[in-house]
């Protein structure tokens, strides 16, 4: 038996080790994988906790494709959860006011992964058998909803002595999609039905579901949506996911990145030369907030809104410039363009793209724009740092909503919101 456990777990490292990515590759899907980690001088999981965990986790999965009216559902990476052997002991864990982040470095190291590359969402189980231990988290590695990787972790004695271990299980594993506690959207956490709230009523017990079962809200499927790398064939369909006379929030709530000393910081430097008008930053185009060109903000003669905007100074030559640094070297094929506010007001009607190359920069494309919200597409380049030049109106002034960059494969470094699509 010992044998035939030991050469699972090497084939399901082998598998981990295989979705690797080079550092600047992000993924375009993520699955869902399970990992025991096991301090120094603790014992491993059983066969049975390897099973038990399997199996809630399946459970989750169709849970989730049932609140979303079987339109999609996470993926699970296939096999038995990989075992990763920590470096210190369980007490030197307990002292370490970081440990999570700690725990979830030497996992990285341990897989070849980063918070870039990492093409999962790892459900981490502490081996710590006598007590909790810390108490059950979850987030997603880089923030917002379509950044990648995330994690969801607890501790073994709550995977065998909790009976709402299932409700655990949604309720981090929806933190690592990118939701918020319910209370973020203004709903009582201890009445709400969600599963990101606090509410008594929708516990587990085991494997036996609750007389009330707990729920998705509008405004969760909303946002699981814009999560294209967990759930690329969900979209949010008002005249489905909202009840009749259901109000949805107007709060926006989300979940930031993630701050760990060990890795390199998730960052898009933006910077320009151009100006900044009205309060605006130029730093608003990206990790962002992206609203629709009519959007209305009464403290602003053209609605403006200087929080979520750039509006730049005036073009002499008809052109302004953006300068983008990724944290990483990244491959474009694709870029989204919102620009224009008020439904009028100074609209982008041309772009050039280039891309550092050595010591200057070569060209990419030169396309004019035709729509507020546009695609741009060109042939792949890759680099870390890029430059835009943005053409201007009669006004000689832009206004950006956000910019977006798109792999040949997927969306990466996206926005935090999307309020609007991009017209193809």
């Amino acid at each position: 038996m010992f044998k035939i456990l030991f050469i699972f777990d090497v084939l399901s490292l082998v598998f981990v080790f295989s979705r690797a990515l080079p550092e600047g590759e992000v993924p375009c899907h993520v699955d869902v994988l399970p990992v025991f980690f096991v301090p120094k001088g603790t014992v491993g999981p059983t066969k049975q906790q390897q099973l038990k965990l399997t199996k809630h986790l399946k459970l989750a999965q169709k849970c989730y494709k049932q609140m979303l009216k079987d339109r999609d559902m996470f993926t699970i990476v296939k096999g038995p959860p990989p075992i990763v052997k920590g470096k210190f002991t369980l007490d030197h864990y307990k002292t370490d006011d970081k440990c999570i982040q700690n725990i979830i470095v030497e996992i990285f190291d341990e897989f070849g992964l980063n918070r870039f590359n990492c093409p999962y969402i790892l459900l981490v189980v502490i081996m710590s058998p006598r007590e909790e231990f810390h108490g059950p988290r979850g987030r997603p590695f880089n923030g917002g909803l379509n950044g990648g990787g995330g994690l969801s972790v607890f501790a073994s004695h709550r995977l065998d002595h909790w009976r709402n271990i299932q409700g655990t299980i949604q309720h981090e594993l929806g933190h690592s999609f990118g939701l918020p506690h319910v209370g973020s959207f203004g709903y009582d956490m201890q009445t709400s039905l969600s599963i990101m709230s606090r509410n008594k009523t929708i516990l587990w017990s085991g494997f036996r579901p609750p007389k009330t079962r707990g729920i998705l809200i509008p405004e969760e499927i909303r946002l699981l949506s814009m999560n294209k790398k967990v759930f690329p064939n969900l979209y949010f369909k008002p005249e489905i996911d909202v009840p009749s006379g259901y109000r949805m929030s107007r709060k926006l709530a989300g979940i930031p990145k993630w701050d760990v000393p060990a890795w390199k910081p998730y960052v898009v430097d933006v910077r320009t030369s151009s100006g900044e008008m009205e309060n605006s930053s130029v730093s608003n185009i990206v990790h962002c907030i992206i609203r629709t060109e009519k959007y209305r903000n009464n403290k602003s003669l053209i609605d403006l809104d200087p929080k979520s905007m750039w509006l730049s100074g005036i073009a002499k030559d008809g052109w302004v410039s953006v300068d983008v640094t990724f944290p990483v070297s990244v491959t474009l094929a694709k870029i989204g363009i919102h620009s224009r506010c008020g439904g009028k007001y100074h609209p982008v009607k041309a772009v050039r793209i280039q891309a550092k190359d050595g010591g200057g920069f070569a060209n990419v494309c030169n396309e004019e724009v035709s729509s507020p919200d546009a695609c741009v597409c060109f042939t792949e380049h890759t680099a870390q740092k890029w430059r835009f030049f943005f053409g201007a109106g009669q006004s000689r002034q832009v206004v950006i909503r956000g910019l977006r960059f798109f792999s040949p494969k997927c969306e990466i470094f996206s926005p935090d919101y999307v309020y609007v699509t991009l017209d193809k």
